[in-house]
């Protein structure tokens, strides 16, 4: 991810026929533009999935990609709440010189969460300095003792999640239409 940013913009009504503020805008290295909404799946009605539609249609439009994430597709449970504490810890007060400490770590070689309390680094510290982009680990799995933490960004694993429109979530509605 080359740049992102929360809340980034406002829909309205009189100008885009919606009133919506998506989650988050990040930008990749070659260029592209994803606007995601997240929701928790349990508070999801056909009305708020049809706003999403709505939603979509007019980032599609501005040559954006719409993702519309919820907590079971195609994030995890894991994910979801993983995300939500690196995000309150990211506008904590953790040291720098903890998440530095976590990042000369793995810079080394990969090490386990486990490896790194040893060495007087907590989880707390590998989250913050995993949301600032100095360490990465695979969050789609609860993280635990043999969690593996490590300097490559390829490790975060995130290539599933920037393909999720809002249709993507709903498919299986539809099937008992056709059947």
């Amino acid at each position: 991810m080359k740049r992102w940013k929360l809340e980034p913009f406002s829909l309205n009504n009189a100008d885009h026929g919606i009133d919506a503020t998506p989650d988050i805008l990040f930008e990749t290295h070659d260029g592209r533009a994803f606007v995601v909404e997240t929701k928790a799946s349990k508070f999801l009605t056909e009305e708020k999935l049809e706003k999403q539609r709505r939603v979509e249609s007019v980032i599609t439009q501005s040559g954006m990609t719409f993702l519309f994430w919820t907590d079971r597709w195609p994030l995890s449970a894991a994910l979801w709440r993983q995300l939500r504490e690196m995000r309150r810890l990211g506008s904590c007060d953790i040291p720098y010189d903890r998440i530095f400490a976590v990042a000369q770590l793995v810079a080394e070689a990969p090490k386990t969460l486990e490896e790194l309390r040893k060495a007087g680094v907590y989880r707390h510290h590998v989250l913050a300095a995993v949301w600032v982009g100095q360490a990465h680990f695979n969050p789609f799995a609860p993280l635990c003792d043999r969690t593996l933490i490590t300097s490559n960004p390829k490790d975060r694993r995130f290539e599933t999640v920037l393909y999720a429109p809002v249709e993507s979530y709903g498919w299986w509605s539809s099937l008992a239409e056709i059947v």
